[in-house]
């Protein structure tokens, strides 16, 4: 059956691609579905959302990201013939062409959903999520064609001691450094991370949230501060919004 953007989903999946928003995936509570539509904020009201090419398959709670002006979706949770199932599939989505086209799976440990993304410049950093009860540990960046493996988000190794896994966090970045907040490890947190890009490590020297530890929140940035929105913890859910400038 067809379904309309408008209709209630969740763990959706969501870019942008120049002056477009694409929105899919997810699930209605009782499907998991795969439509795909176009948001232009410029059109006229009532015709500003377009449907294009369909996901090739069912997915929701995955990750999403743009490099030069194409789409990445991949990791979350899908349909199998006998129940549902974490993945490591990607797709790449071509605008001008409106089609997907199915690339190597990631070389992640484990399947997962809930995984985390931010992007500086070309490049894309994934990690995190959850994958039957556990938190992997595994990080990589993505360059559109290359996977390559950084230091795990757990280490313990004389120079370094953390354990930044975790699912569902809101993540943005704030010049060349990514930063997740929340997220969920057992139990929601608020904390805030950041990722050193150029040394390949994490730290927490920022202060937490002051909205209180949640999951599933929206993150974005505009120009050097950080936006953390909505989320939940528990059967709590928020409807604020949070702004955020480092101090380190």
């Amino acid at each position: 059956a067809d379904h309309d953007v408008r209709s209630g989903r969740r763990g959706a999946i969501a870019f942008v691609i120049g002056d477009f928003g694409y929105v899919g995936g997810g699930n209605d509570g009782a499907n998991f579905l795969k439509d795909f539509y176009k948001f232009d904020p410029s059109a006229d009201k009532g015709k500003q959302w377009t449907k294009v090419a369909d996901l090739p398959i069912v997915l929701a709670n995955a990750v999403a990201f743009t490099i030069n002006g194409k789409a990445y979706v991949g990791t979350g949770e899908t349909t199998i013939s006998n129940g549902t199932s974490f993945t490591n599939q990607f797709f790449k989505y071509d605008p001008e062409a409106n089609k997907w086209e199915a690339i190597p799976d990631a070389p992640f440990a484990a399947k997962r959903k809930g995984a985390f993304v931010f992007s500086v410049g070309n490049v894309a950093y994934i990690g995190g999520g959850v994958s039957n009860n556990d938190y992997p540990k595994d990080f990589y960046k993505f360059d559109g064609s290359k996977w390559t493996q950084l230091a795990d988000l757990s280490r313990k190794d004389g120079t370094y001691d953390y354990d930044m896994s975790r699912s569902n966090a809101a993540a943005f970045v704030i010049g060349n450094s990514g930063f997740l907040v929340g997220g969920l490890k057992g139990t929601a947190t608020s904390s805030v991370v950041k990722y050193n890009i150029s040394g390949d490590f994490w730290t927490s020297d920022n202060t937490a949230l002051g909205g209180g530890a949640r999951q599933d929140a929206v993150g974005y940035a505009i120009q050097s501060t950080g936006y953390v929105a909505t989320g939940l913890n528990g059967t709590t859910r928020f409807d604020d919004n949070w702004s955020f400038v480092p101090v380190y």
